[in-house]
């Protein structure tokens, strides 16, 4: 006959399965979204069906490097991630694949540099309005921010704020 008293022993083995177990599920989070922390998320108002750009600094309190390899809203129709490199004395800007985020160290997009470039606004967006933003990283998984909408020609928060366009063709950064 099989006899469904637990006893002492099954019962530890029990709950070392189940907590083993937990362990597992939880894992994933131990470098996930919490060890990434955004700052100074803006952008500046932008012109009507023209790109804008988003400058912000990442923070990343983690043991382990992690990757910015996407940005979403439903405020635009596409984000990439871009850099501003100078070329033979012309600055150029172009998408990059991913933004490192160093461990226990920080990023920062800002002007002249590292940034999101934000295409297709599906609504006005004015200064002193704010919009969401899904960081994607590699480790990490989705982060979710809020962008706030600075009034044009005023700095980033970074102090890049040299009122040059930087090779953004045009941009409206």
């Amino acid at each position: 006959m099989f006899h469904l008293t637990p006893t002492p022993t099954r019962r530890r083995a029990w709950f070392s399965t189940i907590g083993a177990f937990a362990l597992l599920l939880a894992l994933p989070g131990v470098a996930g979204a919490e060890t990434i922390s955004v700052t100074d998320a803006v952008s500046r108002a932008g012109l009507p069906n023209r790109p804008m750009a988003a400058y912000m600094e990442i923070s990343n309190s983690g043991g382990d490097e992690d990757r910015l390899i996407a940005a979403d809203s439903p405020d635009f129709k596409a984000i990439e991630l871009h850099s501003v490199e100078e070329q033979d004395g012309v600055f150029k800007m172009h998408p990059v694949d991913a933004i490192a985020i160093p461990a226990n160290g920080k990023a920062v997009l800002a002007q002249g540099g590292l940034h999101l470039m934000l295409f297709g606004a599906g609504r006005d967006l004015p200064a002193g309005e704010s919009f969401p933003v899904t960081l994607t990283f590699e480790k990490a998984g989705a982060v979710e921010i809020s962008v706030a909408v600075t009034a044009r020609g005023k700095q980033s928060g970074h102090g890049h704020g040299d009122g040059h366009s930087h090779g953004h063709s045009g941009h409206s950064d």
